[in-house]
C-alpha cells in the first residue's frame, strides 16, 4: 500500500462510525479508531467504511487490555491492523500534527520469536480464590491468546480460525495432561499436576519474571500461579506431591463442611470424623503453599509429603531445599535434604 493520510476524528467517530454525509472524509485515508465495540457492530462499521473506499483501518485496543490484542477476522481484503493502548496514543498524537501519513504492509510475515513472552492477559483468570483463598489459584499458565486451530462447525470457506480466552488455554493443559498419562500410566491425576506445577517457567524469553498485560510491572503469583507450562520439563520431575481420595475429603470438609462432603459422596450417613481433619488449607499436601502472616499468630507449621518419581536406575538421588522470600519472612524446612534411595519412596517435610 502507498503511503495515505491518517485520519482520526472524536466523539462518536472514534468507534468508527461516520454518518452518510460525513463518507466523503475517509476516502483513500487510514483511520485510526477505538476498538471496544461488539465485534459484529465493529465489523459492521468496518465494512461501511471499506466500501466507501477507505484505505485501512488501525484498531486500537482499550488501555485495560495492555499488550493483550485478540485478532478479529473482519473478512479478506480488508487491510485492517490491531495496536495497543500505548502505540495507538503515539499514532493520534502523529495524525493531530500536519500532514500526517502511513501505510499497511503486510508482506512482513510473521516475527518469531517475539518478546516478552509469555505474558499474562488480560482476561486471564485470577485468584485468590473466594472459596478456598488457602490454595493458591491459578495452578499455572498455558497459551490463550489468538490460537489457531480448526472451527468445530461447518463454516463455508472457513475451517480455520482464531479464538482467544481461558477456554484457549484449558484444552492445552488437558493435551500435556493426556501425553503425561500415556508416558506415566501409574501416575494419578494429583502427580500430573505436581508434574505441570513444579517445573513451569516463571521467567519470560528474556530472562526475566513474566509480566502482566502491561509489560509495567511482573505479574503476581495470583497472575501466573507456580508458571507457564513445560512439558518437556515435565515428563521428569524427579518429585511429586501426591492425593488420594482421604486428602481431598478432609479438605472438602474443611472447607464446606460435612453436608457438601455427602453430597459429593451422594451418601447421607458419611461423617467427616471418619478422615483425618484438616485445621487450615495450607495443610492439604499442594504443590504451592499459601500462608496468610498478616492474622495471628503470624507462623504456620506446613506439612508436605514427597513421593519419589525416579525409576531405580536413575538413583539414588539428592534434593537440597533452597528458600527464595523477602527478608520480611522466616522459613525453616525440616529436613533440609532428602536422600531418596528406592523408586516411590516418600519423605514428609516441615
Amino acid at each position: 500500500m502507498e503511503k495515505q493520510d491518517f485520519l482520526y476524528r472524536g466523539e462518536y467517530r472514534r468507534f468508527c462510525f461516520y454518518p452518510p454525509d460525513e463518507r466523503h472524509l475517509i476516502r483513500y485515508r487510514i483511520l485510526i479508531c477505538d476498538a471496544g465495540l461488539k465485534t459484529k457492530v465493529q465489523a459492521a462499521l468496518i465494512g461501511a467504511l471499506m466500501s466507501s473506499n477507505a484505505s485501512g483501518i488501525v484498531l486500537v485496543a482499550p488501555k485495560n487490555f495492555g499488550y493483550t490484542i485478540p485478532l478479529v477476522d473482519y473478512g479478506p481484503d480488508r487491510p485492517v491492523v490491531h495496536v495497543p493502548y500505548e502505540q495507538g496514543l503515539r499514532l493520534k498524537d502523529y495524525a493531530s500534527g500536519p500532514l500526517p501519513q502511513g501505510s499497511i504492509d503486510f508482506g512482513a510475515g510473521t516475527e518469531v520469536p517475539f518478546s516478552p513472552a509469555p505474558t499474562v492477559a488480560c482476561f486471564s483468570g485470577r485468584g485468590p480464590s473466594k472459596l478456598s483463598p488457602g490454595v493458591l489459584k491459578p495452578d499455572v499458565l498455558a497459551p490463550g491468546v489468538n490460537i489457531l486451530a480448526g472451527v468445530p462447525f461447518a463454516q463455508p470457506g472457513r475451517d480455520f480460525g482464531f479464538m482467544s480466552g481461558t477456554s484457549m488455554a484449558a484444552p492445552h493443559v488437558s493435551g500435556l495432561v493426556a501425553l503425561l498419562k500415556k508416558q506415566h500410566p501409574t501416575w494419578s491425576p494429583a502427580i500430573i499436576r505436581s508434574a505441570l506445577m513444579t517445573t513451569a517457567d516463571l521467567e519470560n524469553n528474556n530472562g526475566k519474571r513474566i509480566q502482566d498485560e502491561n509489560w509495567d510491572q511482573q505479574a503476581s503469583l495470583y497472575a501466573t500461579g507456580a508458571g507457564h507450562v513445560n512439558v518437556s520439563r515435565a515428563t521428569d520431575p524427579g518429585l511429586a506431591y501426591d492425593l488420594d481420595e482421604a486428602d481431598y475429603t478432609s479438605y472438602l470438609c474443611n472447607v464446606l463442611g460435612e453436608e457438601a462432603m455427602r453430597v459429593f459422596f451422594r451418601n447421607d450417613t458419611a461423617k467427616c470424623s471418619d478422615y483425618q481433619t484438616l485445621t487450615h488449607e495450607y495443610q492439604l499436601n499442594y504443590p504451592s503453599i499459601v500462608v496468610n502472616i498478616q492474622q495471628e499468630p503470624n507462623y504456620a507449621h506446613v506439612p508436605r509429603t514427597l513421593t519419589n518419581l525416579v525409576a531405580a536406575d536413575g538413583l539414588p538421588e539428592l534434593y537440597t531445599v533452597e528458600v527464595d522470600m523477602p527478608w520480611q519472612v522466616f522459613v525453616d524446612v525440616d529436613p533440609e535434604e532428602l536422600n531418596f534411595t528406592s523408586p516411590g519412596r516418600r519423605y514428609r517435610t516441615l
